[in-house]
């Protein structure tokens, strides 16, 4: 019983101190806590809903691989969604957000371009 208590409670200082935040170990250059928390703040991973023209294989990596050299963010496809759209990812700095929906629109093999954000009632 008392293994499990300090699992835990291992579990629980880690979750804390937010250790698991990046793949940088702890023994490399830069490596601190302090120092990787930081890095994981300049960065967030943002969802995309994009709809293609018709004649676009969105899943293809090749053109996704032009598209994202194309932009200077790399994107990644996650899957189709309904009404024709697909749902991408790309990780940037928070303050790029726009910055990307805005270089994305004006392609012209993109029709619309959205954030994927979750929106509650109140």
């Amino acid at each position: 019983m008392r293994a499990w208590a300090v699992v835990a409670t291992a579990l629980a200082g880690v979750a804390a101190t937010g250790a698991c935040a990046t793949n940088t170990p702890l023994s490399q250059p830069g490596g601190s806590l302090g120092d990787r928390a930081e890095r994981v703040d300049r960065v967030v991973v943002v969802q995309l809903i994009i709809v293609f023209r018709a004649d676009i294989r969105a899943a293809d990596p090749a053109f996704l691989a032009a598209v994202s050299k194309d932009i200077g963010t790399p994107l990644a496809y996650l899957r189709p969604i309904s009404g024709g759209a697909h749902l991408l990812s790309a990780t940037l700095p928070p303050t790029s957000v726009n910055d990307l929906v805005r270089r994305l629109q004006n392609r012209p093999d993109v029709m619309d371009v959205q954030p994927d954000v979750t929106v509650r009632r109140q």
